[in-house]
């Protein structure tokens, strides 16, 4: 059995992410010693506060992360009262000399290690003192195995690397190296960044990907709003037009689409309305209504199988009973 949910966040800002590969100045601090930048301590606070503010959610049984300083330290500053489990398994894809060396270094001691790294590729090439990708998945297969024999059923936390994360992202949802590559060259995970998978059926399910707590509009729907959407949407449904709504779109075989959702690892998920009333993507009726209102303010989210990582067009929920009038109206009802 798979954990019940597994929390995956990204160290905040180090000393490294401000530094470029060939700076010299890293040479002084092993790599695994960086420390946080401010600007990384502050980022570990606000998401550490966020997931206590919302530990109905995000709250967790067990917490993992690497023997690299920079994580330890974030989740210090994210959970102070926390004593984690430090697991080597969680440690960053190490690039050897790539990691230990500028690049002059590396071209002046190995000459031909340069064409060797292009010609294998980012996932097959293993330099000297490092590692390749088939390295770092047997970590990951081996950590969740771990994971899956002592943790199941519960809530795990994880706070790694960017690049351990692509890996752990391709496994958990089934991913090519290719694609694995591609999220490496053009999307990795941010900083203090929230990445959530949820347990659902036989697998997990990725619920969310690569979220920062500054991410949140600030003009989002209060609590209030969201019930008194749902209360406004309960008495519609009694009404005269709400029946002679479904009768049109019965007539017509329509199938309005409310919401949608395709995420990175193919899982599809919609609420339609249509003659049948609120369906889901089974063409199943959607008898609570509080879902509704909820897919109805989210209307799109894409995963990573779009372009657009994670885009998503909000409404407010007090605009629900308005566009189903105005479905009214256009229908002569």
């Amino acid at each position: 059995m798979w954990p019940k949910q597994i929390i995956v966040v990204r160290h905040a800002e180090s000393e490294g992410n401000i530094r470029q590969m060939d700076d010299n100045s890293s040479a002084q601090v092993p790599n695994h010693q960086f420390s946080l930048t401010k600007n990384g301590e502050a980022q570990a606070l606000v998401t550490g506060e966020y997931l206590r503010k919302n530990s109905e959610f995000f709250g967790f049984d067990v917490a993992f992360t690497s023997t690299f300083w920079r994580a330890q330290q974030t989740l210090h500053l994210m959970c102070p009262k926390i004593v984690p489990r430090i697991d080597a398994r969680l440690d960053e894809f190490w690039r050897g000399i790539w990691h230990t060396m500028s690049k002059e270094e590396v071209e002046k001691l190995y000459p031909a290690e340069a064409k060797i790294k292009e010609r294998e590729g980012w996932y097959h090439y293993r330099a000297f003192g490092g590692q390749n990708g088939q390295d770092v998945d047997l970590m990951i297969y081996s950590f969740l195995a771990d994971l899956r024999e002592f943790w199941s059923g519960k809530r795990v936390l994880i706070v790694g690397h960017g690049t351990w994360m692509i890996f752990f992202w391709r496994i958990m949802c089934r991913r090519s190296i290719a694609e694995a590559e591609k999220r490496y060259q053009e999307k990795k995970f941010r900083n203090a960044s929230i990445t959530v998978f949820e347990q659902k059926d036989d697998g997990m399910k990725l619920t969310i990907d690569d979220f920062l707590p500054k991410d949140i509009d600030s003009g989002q729907a209060t609590t209030d709003e969201i019930n008194k959407a749902i209360n406004d949407l309960a008495n519609f449904t009694k009404t005269v037009r709400w029946w002679g709504l479904l009768g049109k779109l019965g007539q017509s075989k329509e199938r309005l689409k409310i919401y949608s959702y395709d995420d990175a690892c193919d899982m599809h998920e919609a609420l339609y309305l249509s003659g049948e009333g609120f369906i889901n993507e089974h063409l199943r009726p959607v008898g609570n209504l509080a879902e509704v209102v909820e897919g109805f303010m989210v209307n799109v989210f894409y995963g990573a199988e779009t372009n657009e990582w994670n885009s998503q067009q909000h409404r407010r929920p007090s605009q629900l009973i308005p566009w189903l009038e105005s479905l009214c109206l256009s229908r002569g009802l």
